[in-house]
């Protein structure tokens, strides 16, 4: 979900922002898409998907409906919520969840769009991933190991290496020192409520 706003209709860029983020958007699988805001786009006939004649700046509007049909998302506003024009929006590319769409009076010069959707919560539950412990973490060793690579990196640069092969050295000598001397433990897998903390858990008990 995310809202827009684009106070000139002669301002390009706006529409074009609007464009890619779209584009970043439908790089996830599965996205839902639901977009909202002032578009000031008064030259659009909404019934028909097309642009008025005689509409100055026609080049935008025409390239913002282009835009969502390229998107497939759907306008769901139909009634004018300022004046005679329809200039706040709903884009969403699942018309299906909007259960009521209304305009109704607001406290500026546009009207207040008012949306009931039909929404399902996404619930992720935390993977098992592994935790450093650093305090157990043997310190002395790590302290050779770098003193080690040192020397190394010393000598790969005498005989003219560049720097992405010091670089790689540095690194897998690093990772293969952490991996050796930090121990680390598996976190188990969470599937609670992430607003449950141990001051509620205790009081929950108690």
């Amino acid at each position: 979900m995310s809202s827009f706003y684009n106070p000139r209709t002669s301002n390009e860029d706006g529409y074009v922002s609007f464009r890619k983020s779209l584009e970043r958007v439908s790089r996830i699988s599965n996205a839902r898409i639901l977009t909202a805001g002032d578009f000031n786009l008064p030259g659009i006939d909404w019934k028909q998907n097309c642009v008025k004649s005689g509409c100055p700046h026609a080049t935008n509007h025409q390239y913002f409906l282009d835009t969502i049909q390229d998107f497939g998302l759907t306008q769901i506003v139909d009634t004018p919520t300022r004046g005679k024009n329809i200039l706040d929006l709903v884009l969403t590319n699942q018309p299906s969840s909007v259960l009521r769409a209304e305009v109704l009076p607001g406290l500026s010069d546009h009207d207040v769009v008012f949306l009931e959707l039909r929404v399902t919560p996404c619930k992720n539950t935390q993977k098992e991933r592994k935790i450093p412990l650093y305090g157990k973490a043997n310190w002395d060793n790590i302290r050779k190991d770098l003193q080690n690579t040192l020397r190394e990196i010393k000598q790969i640069e005498s005989q003219g290496k560049s720097v992405n092969e010091t670089w790689n050295l540095f690194q897998s000598s690093l990772e293969i020192s952490i991996n050796k001397n930090i121990p680390t433990k598996l976190a188990k897998k969470k599937d609670q409520s992430p607003w449950i903390s141990r001051d509620i858990k205790r009081l929950i008990k108690k």
